[in-house]
């Protein structure tokens, strides 16, 4: 008797389970559908939020932008419409290699091409006087860029990275190049080692 009773749940066990597998693969088909026909929608809008790496907790602005969008459809004209989420991110270590590759390629092409003209353009008055009032302008957009990057700084150890670059550079009078192999060092090492990178 006991056995039997133990055959019956076993058997509605099993009747449950391949129901909820039934029911995952006819959501998952369903999904496949969907996203299978976007091509066949009109693109109206699109909008770009911002969102940390591995999180799904928008920020302020990016819900608000998100808010407004869906605002927006409600005064089209439309029948339906769908909502496409489009992720992207800097690709971990080899995005952030290739984002410095691209950053600083022309900047290094630059100097490496006009190298042999550089005593030639010292010595003229005209250029010696664009330099003299691009100085501080660059020295102002440097250090305004870096008060913006600095408060983009997400987790402790970034902070860490920038208090050592700040040494480096200010107290123990260093090289900018120096600073900028060794933070780009610290920070391929923090990738290596799995600490959080994104925003």
């Amino acid at each position: 008797m006991a056995a039997k009773a133990d055959a019956a749940r076993a058997q509605r066990s099993a009747d449950q389970a391949a129901g909820l597998a039934n029911k995952a693969q006819t959501t998952a088909d369903t999904a496949n559908n969907r996203i299978n026909g976007l091509d066949d929608f009109d693109n109206l809008k699109t909008v770009t939020v911002y969102f940390k790496t591995g999180s799904s907790i928008l920020g302020p602005k990016a819900k608000e932008a998100i808010e407004e969008a869906a605002e927006w459809v409600k005064t089209q004209n439309t029948n339906g419409w769908v909502v496409a989420v489009v992720g992207y991110a800097a690709g971990g270590l080899a995005g952030g290699l290739l984002a410095g590759l691209v950053a600083f390629t022309p900047s290094f092409l630059f100097v490496v091409a006009g190298a042999p003209h550089f005593q030639r353009l010292r010595a003229s008055r005209v250029v010696q006087s664009f330099l003299d009032g691009a100085g501080p302008a660059a020295i102002g957009a440097i250090a305004g860029s870096s008060v913006v990057l600095g408060m983009a700084l997400g987790h402790l150890w970034q902070g860490g990275v920038l208090a050592l670059a700040a040494v480096w550079l200010l107290a123990l009078r260093r090289g900018v190049v120096s600073t900028l192999l060794g933070a780009g060092l610290l920070g391929v090492g923090a990738a290596l080692l799995g600490l959080p990178i994104g925003g």
